[in-house]
C-alpha cells in the first residue's frame, strides 16, 4: 500500500502532484515551463458573413417556386411524398397543395401512419379556414 501521508521531501498539495503527473514530469523534476511562440501571429478566427435577410428570403422564394414542379416526379414512397407535399406547404403557406397531399395518402400502406397523414391534411385545412366564431 502507498504512503500518503505528506513527509518533508513530499509535496503536500495534490494539486501541483496532480499537475506534475499530467505534464508527464518525475517527481523530482521541475514542471516545464509553457512559453508562447515569439514569431506566430495569434490565429484569428474567421469572421461570419451573414447574408442580408432579404438575400435570404430571396433564394428562399426561389427555391419553392423551383420545387414545386418537381413534386409530382417524385420518386419516393408515398409516405414520404406526403412529408415533403407537407413541408412545402408549410413552408409556402400554398394551399393548393393540399389536395395533392390528400391525393397520395391512400397508397400509404401503414394505416398508422396513413392516419397520422389523413390529421395533418385535416389540421392544414382547419388553420387555413379557421372557423367563424
Amino acid at each position: 500500500m502507498v504512503d500518503v501521508t505528506p513527509t518533508n521531501n513530499q509535496i503536500s498539495s495534490d494539486d501541483q502532484e496532480l499537475a506534475k503527473v499530467l505534464a508527464g514530469v518525475g517527481p523530482d523534476e521541475p514542471a516545464p515551463v509553457a512559453e508562447a511562440p515569439v514569431d506566430e501571429a495569434p490565429a484569428e478566427e474567421a469572421p461570419v458573413v451573414e447574408a442580408p435577410t432579404s438575400d435570404l428570403d430571396s433564394v428562399r422564394t426561389k427555391a419553392l417556386q423551383d420545387i414545386k414542379p418537381l413534386l409530382d416526379k417524385l420518386d419516393l414512397p408515398p409516405d414520404e411524398k406526403f412529408d415533403i407535399y407537407i413541408e412545402v406547404l408549410r413552408a409556402s403557406n400554398d394551399t393548393t397543395l393540399l389536395p395533392p397531399a390528400y391525393e397520395i395518402t391512400p397508397g400509404i400502406e401503414n394505416e398508422t401512419t396513413r392516419a397520422n397523414d389523413l390529421l395533418t391534411v385535416i389540421r392544414e385545412i382547419d388553420s387555413a379556414n379557421p372557423p367563424a366564431a
